[in-house]
């Protein structure tokens, strides 16, 4: 699509290109959108409103500064929808030559977008749908994704090989990345770390490289436990373009408090949450929980825990949209959950400790706060064991470092045992170690076995 500003001056110069024929005054609205001047066209939008209810170009404006301006994605969606509806009761669902049909395309394609990041798959590939059925090119690239976040794996991949097809560097590019998410999510390590490193490496040869294939590639290394790999992916991606919901210096933080890198975790956390305040703010709700809970994680390490626990509360009653990951949302809550169980516990711990040495009038009032804390923690433990009561997912939470778990640090893993009950975790384990062509990965496993063992009252098996 041509810029805005050139079609400006096209229509001003009575030479408007084709498609895209508007007023003077809907151009100068979608003008200023597009030069990131939100108020501007925001004010113009509504002045045209005011005059002509039946604009479609000031109902796109109006929703693409909710969209992008005011990151309020439900009241997007209903005013590109109105857009829509306007454009189509004057010019027909099936816009021909001399009509205004490109800006029909845009408003569809800014449907598809805003129900992706939604997480509304069924929605988007309808709009998809609608798109390609009147203009070219295909989407086949975008189509990719929503297909593989409804389980359509196989659909997934051949609109994966038809945009490569194409040739167009858009499509490629993105073709790439939805792979590399698809097989992440495959549960296959090595055809991961495969498909994101192509993507990594088609990213390197684009004239404004982005971050997001990069930070892919670190987690497909970090599933292949290559940590030194992951590290030098991460700092790469982070030197990029910022793309989407990717936040680099969170997924660094994490990784080095794996590590006992904790210093260097705190200076990666500060980064994290510049890097989060910089970002546009339609993509905050992508992002926000899994940087909290990435905090909560390292101060609950560093005995902070009345501070992990305002993160923990946060990361759990705003949860992200999910719409820009791989992974389904109830799964990456159910990791913010498990962070948030483990705060409350380990709250009640200390205020339990410290009521048996305070004064005996102070004791019910701690004890009393500490059981609240205990309960808490119960309906925490309680959301994350819900949450991945899916036989796939709960596996895949055991397996270190893989596509479809809970996103929450491999030294809380263990914490799920006693939640989902030694029982059930012993025979995930059994499924774990089966699926798992991992060798190193047998250390993880081992650790959750001990637990389990121990769970059962199994002391000489959880020694061992």
């Amino acid at each position: 699509m041509p810029t805005l500003l050139a079609i400006a001056l096209a229509v001003f110069a009575d030479a408007t290109p084709d498609g895209f024929a508007a007023e003077p005054a809907e151009i100068e609205a979608y003008t200023a959108f597009e030069q990131r001047r939100f108020v501007q066209a925001r004010e113009r939008a509504q002045e045209i409103l005011k005059r002509r209810e039946g604009s479609f170009v000031a109902e796109l404006v109006l929703g693409a500064v909710e969209h992008y301006g005011e990151g309020n994605l439900p009241s997007a969606i209903a005013r590109y929808g109105r857009a829509r509806q306007l454009f189509e009761a004057t010019h027909g669902a099936h816009p021909g030559e001399g009509k205004p049909w490109r800006w029909h395309a845009e408003i569809l394609k800014e449907l598809a977008w805003t129900s992706g990041e939604m997480d509304r798959r069924p929605e988007e590939l309808t709009y998809l749908d609608a798109h390609d059925a009147l203009y070219q090119p295909p989407m086949w690239a975008e189509r990719a994704w929503p297909l593989m976040k409804l389980g359509k794996l196989a659909e997934a991949r051949r609109m994966i090989e038809l945009a490569i097809a194409t040739g167009k560097p858009d499509q490629v590019d993105r073709a790439l990345t939805a792979r590399c998410a698809i097989e992440y999510e495959s549960e296959n390590r090595k055809a991961a770390f495969d498909a994101c490193m192509a993507s990594a490496q088609a990213e390197r040869r684009d004239a404004h490289p982005g971050s997001i294939p990069f930070g892919n590639a670190a987690e497909a290394a970090l599933g292949l436990l290559r940590f030194d790999v992951a590290e030098r992916l991460i700092l790469e991606g982070a030197q990029k373009r910022p793309q989407g919901g990717d936040n680099p210096w969170s997924q660094l933080a994490q990784l080095h408090l794996v590590e006992g890198r904790f210093a260097e975790a705190a200076q990666a956390l500060q980064q994290a949450v510049q890097f989060r305040r910089r970002r546009p703010s339609y993509l905050h709700q992508q992002m926000r929980a899994e940087t909290e809970a990435a905090a909560a994680t390292f101060l609950l390490v560093a005995d902070q825990i009345d501070l992990a626990l305002r993160f923990t509360e946060r990361a759990m009653n705003r949860p992200d949209r999910g719409g820009l990951k791989s992974g389904q949302p109830d799964v990456a809550a159910s990791g913010a959950a498990l962070v948030h169980h483990v705060a409350a516990r380990t709250a009640a711990e200390h205020i339990r400790e410290a009521a048996s040495a305070a004064p005996l009038f102070e004791r019910p009032r701690l004890y009393a706060r500490a059981a609240r804390l205990e309960l808490e923690a119960f309906r925490a433990g309680r959301r994350a064991a819900a949450l991945l009561a899916g036989h796939r997912h709960l596996v895949q939470t055991l397996r270190p470092y893989l596509g479809g778990g809970a996103l929450v640090a491999t030294f809380l893993v263990p914490d799920l045992v006693p939640l989902i009950g030694p029982g059930v975790a012993e025979a995930a384990l059994d499924r774990a170690r089966l699926a798992e062509d991992l060798p190193a990965a047998t250390v993880y496993l081992d650790e959750l076995g001990a637990e389990t063992a121990l769970g059962r009252g199994k002391l000489d098996a959880a020694l061992a």
